[in-house]
């Protein structure tokens, strides 16, 4: 028989829905609680996990209140212990958090052009700076021993961490506006 290593199964999951999410917020890392039906999406998923024998070694959790509702339900039907891991917070929107689209249109400034490494909410995280954030999740995930884990965390982080998973930064679109009009980037 090989000496083959172990390996890791990692399953990601998003939060269930949460009061910010339906108040439509940029919730970033304000600290929304779930909904009525953010904590059924959770006892559903968790109950099918539970018909299905799912089993995990270990539940990641980020800490903030949507994400904690959710891990602490699917840990207590599925039994698993859970640990709570800051590098797994949502995206930090600086000033943008909390606020609606609306209130971020009409109370802030956006330039014309941004970039990776810009700022998101004046002095929030950008792209770039989430994405190395979410290769410092994976970098602690892999210096683990090789389990199942399940991962509860947050859109924008978990999008990222996949990008770091395949090695690839995600390419923000720059639109060039040139005499009213808008021209794609080239794809050469």
């Amino acid at each position: 028989m090989e000496n083959r290593p172990q390996p890791f199964h990692i399953t990601l999951v998003r939060h269930g829905e949460s009061v910010g999410n339906a108040e439509a917020r940029w919730q970033g890392q304000a600290d929304y609680p779930l909904t009525d039906t953010g904590r059924a999406q959770a006892r559903a998923l968790a109950e099918r996990w539970k018909n299905e024998n799912a089993k995990f070694d270990l539940l990641i959790s980020s800490p903030l209140i949507r994400t904690k509702e959710t891990s602490e339900i699917i840990a207590a039907t599925l039994n698993v212990t859970v640990e709570f891991d800051p590098l797994w917070l949502e995206r930090d929107n600086g000033d943008f958090s909390g606020l609606t689209a609306h209130e971020v249109r009409q109370n802030f400034t956006h330039p014309q052009f941004s970039t990776p490494y810009d700022p998101v909410g004046g002095d929030g995280e950008g792209d770039w700076e989430l994405f190395l954030r979410a290769g410092q999740a994976l970098q602690s995930l892999l210096k683990r021993e090789p389990a199942r884990y399940l991962i509860v965390s947050h859109g924008g982080l978990l999008n990222q961490f996949m990008h770091a998973v395949i090695g690839l930064l995600r390419r923000r679109i720059i639109q060039v506006r040139a005499f009213g009009s808008v021209t794609p980037p080239s794809r050469s």
